[in-house]
């Protein structure tokens, strides 16, 4: 893992958007709230502790959503500047990973493996299959990341989907490494994305 920010770093941040940005609603997030988010098929950009290393974001510098939301892959696509047919992959959890995809190893907590989505699961996992209805899945469990975990069990128990679409941070750039950047990312965003999950904090465009 990489660099951590104190609460200090954040609200500096938000205390500077605040004066550019009449329209941001700040409140204390949880990870209930997050959750209940996602069930409402909002897209939340999320920027919680320390950064990550590696290939790919691993729920700490991502956008996450339901993966059931209707034309989610042309959305995102938009929203991150790239061609409309890339890609997306799903954090799912391990108990249940059996049970939508085929093929699945069990370590692929880096989405270094790939798997094909159980026919019956297709659709509510549409947003993160790919053509051939193969994924690169992050499988999770309450040792691998314990906020993110919790977020998509809660997530699960309220709609019966074990998993939640993963991309990175960012907009043809590297991925956010700080608050400012998660920040200044977020804000150049339209309503496609509403939520910003500052780690301790939750920022709403209103």
């Amino acid at each position: 893992n990489g660099l951590n920010f104190i609460k200090k770093d954040l609200e500096l941040v938000i205390e500077k958007a605040k004066k550019t940005h009449k329209n941001l609603k700040i409140i204390q997030a949880s990870n209930e709230m997050i959750a209940n988010l996602l069930a409402k098929n909002f897209i939340i950009a999320r920027f919680f502790g320390r950064s990550e290393s590696g290939p790919r974001a691993l729920g700490q510098r991502s956008f996450i959503a339901s993966p059931d939301i209707p034309n989610l892959r042309q959305i995102m696509n938009k929203v991150k500047k790239r061609e409309w047919y890339r890609p997306f992959a799903p954090i799912v959890l391990k108990a249940e990973a059996h049970n939508v995809l085929e093929n699945v190893l069990n370590n692929s907590y880096y989405m270094n493996t790939s798997s094909t989505i159980k026919k019956e699961w297709i659709k509510k996992l549409n947003g993160v299959s790919h053509v051939d209805h193969s994924t690169r899945p992050q499988i999770i469990d309450e040792n691998s990341s314990s906020d993110l975990y919790e977020i998509v069990n809660k997530f699960f128990k309220k709609t019966g989907i074990p998993a939640i679409l993963n991309t990175s941070f960012n907009i043809n750039e590297p991925l956010v490494e700080t608050p400012q950047e998660a920040m200044d990312t977020f804000l150049q965003i339209n309503n496609d994305v509403k939520f910003l999950q500052l780690d301790c904090y939750l920022i709403e465009k209103i």
